[in-house]
């Protein structure tokens, strides 16, 4: 999934996150923070898909992976709250978009046109932020 199509699904569902998350296994020793064993990174895009609502929690909730390199592109656009889950050594940060960047609700797209107006739209927005990592 690429950051322009990252960012017009979080516009269109207000609901939409991106979870990154971590987890370590086997850790040992008196300091715990010696990692001996295995450890998972990973990050998706969460959101509920409406057309399922009230059927199963399990169909309505759609997860997409997606690369961490390309949420670093989205940062600026976002908002972080980080997570623990220490019996697990789980944690991570879920990422929502802020609101002023929230599109309003608009109809499915009609023509190509509309298409690529949106992706036009979204790509002005991660290239703001692209354009301030390279004068920094």
């Amino acid at each position: 999934m690429t950051p322009v199509q990252m960012l017009a699904c979080m516009r269109s569902k207000p609901d939409a996150s991106i979870t990154v998350f971590h987890k370590s296994r086997n850790r040992v020793g008196h300091n715990t923070s010696l990692l001996t064993g295995s450890a998972m990174i990973g990050c998706t895009l969460n959101y509920r898909e409406e057309f399922y609502a009230g059927w199963a929690p399990q169909v309505e909730t759609v997860s997409i992976y997606c690369n961490l390199v390309d949420v670093d592109r989205l940062k600026h656009l976002l908002t972080s709250e980080d997570w623990k889950a220490p019996g697990f050594d789980a944690g991570g940060t879920i990422y929502r978009l802020r609101d002023e960047y929230h599109s309003p609700p608009r109809p499915p797209c009609k023509t190509y046109e509309e298409v690529l107006t949106r992706q036009k739209e979204c790509e002005i927005l991660i290239a703001i932020g692209d354009a301030s990592r390279r004068v920094s």
